[in-house]
C-alpha cells in the first residue's frame, strides 16, 4: 500500500499528489523513501501540494527547514 501512495505523489493531478501527501502523513511512517518523497513535493508548482508536503512532514517529526 505505501508504495502505491508514493507512486501517487508524482501524478499529474495536483489534487491526487496532495491527497496522497496528506495520507502519507497520517499514516505515521516516517521511512526515508517517504521523507524523500515529501520533501521533494516542497519544490511542487501547487501550493496546495507544497502545503500538504510540509504538513505531512511536520506531522512526522520533520518540519521543513524553510517557509513553503
Amino acid at each position: 500500500m505505501l508504495k502505491n501512495i508514493l507512486g501517487l505523489l508524482a501524478d499529474s493531478d495536483s489534487g491526487v499528489r496532495s491527497s496522497a501527501a496528506w495520507t502519507l502523513g497520517e499514516l505515521g511512517n516516517a521511512t526515508e523513501s517517504v521523507l524523500l518523497g515529501l520533501q521533494e513535493l516542497l519544490a511542487d508548482k501547487d501550493s496546495n501540494v507544497r502545503r500538504s508536503a510540509a504538513e505531512a512532514l511536520a506531522k512526522l517529526g520533520h518540519p521543513p527547514s524553510e517557509p513553503v
